[in-house]
């Protein structure tokens, strides 16, 4: 995903504020084959779903079923 990438350099000059509210601003954001990979930012991906919601609409696909996407999330979420 490419927007997971933006995001993640986003974080190394501090422009993530700016790029989330960028993201967030998008009419539609189709975000394609949604848990191919594990997900290292799922932090982000939850923050820009919230800033969205009832104001922008958003469509996820994903050739996963819905505990599919859940563990791939899980595997990559840090451990405490």
């Amino acid at each position: 995903m490419q927007w997971f990438k933006r995001l993640r350099a986003s974080r190394l000059d501090n422009s993530t504020e700016a790029e989330m509210r960028r993201l967030a601003q998008v009419r539609l954001l189709i975000i394609d084959d949604f848990a191919l990979q594990p997900l290292d930012a799922t932090a982000d991906f939850y923050e820009l779903v919230v800033a969205r919601h009832q104001r922008t609409a958003t469509i996820v696909t994903s050739n996963r079923g819905p505990a599919g996407a859940t563990s791939s999330a899980t595997r990559s979420s840090p451990r405490r």
